[in-house]
């Protein structure tokens, strides 16, 4: 089980905080992708930085309650929201009696399918 849930755990995706403007527009829209939001209609860069912006509401990890900084790697995940990758993998790896889920909306990490039960949970890593 615990092999399971460590490979499970590493193949949750990452991220890295910081600003959006330095990014290219291509990774801008795979962001947005990756949130369950349709870049159908995003002509322009301004639009999708705005898109981007606004459905990024958190600031701080929910487990440590530190602040992103520029560069932290945050791990994302199914249900969309985002923790520090060492906080969450700690997280994960404390749930001995039962399947590890997201602190926030309690959707089990293992869950592919949990986008699909928070597809506007607003989470979006810049």
């Amino acid at each position: 089980m615990r092999e399971t849930l460590s490979r499970a755990v590493q193949q949750l995706p990452l991220e890295r905080w910081g600003s959006l403007s330095g990014l290219p527009t291509g990774e801008l829209r795979r962001r947005l992708q990756a949130r369950g939001i349709s870049v159908v209609g995003f002509c322009e860069r301004h639009d999708v930085l705005d898109a981007l912006a606004a459905c990024c509401s958190e600031q701080l990890c929910a487990i440590c309650y530190d602040d992103y900084v520029d560069s932290d790697e945050l791990r994302v995940l199914p249900c969309r929201h985002y923790f520090h990758k060492a906080c969450i993998d700690r997280w994960a790896f404390a749930c001995n009696q039962r399947a590890p889920s997201c602190p926030l909306c309690n959707q089990s990490i293992l869950d592919p399918l949990a986008a699909r039960v928070h597809p506007g949970s607003g989470a979006a890593v810049l």
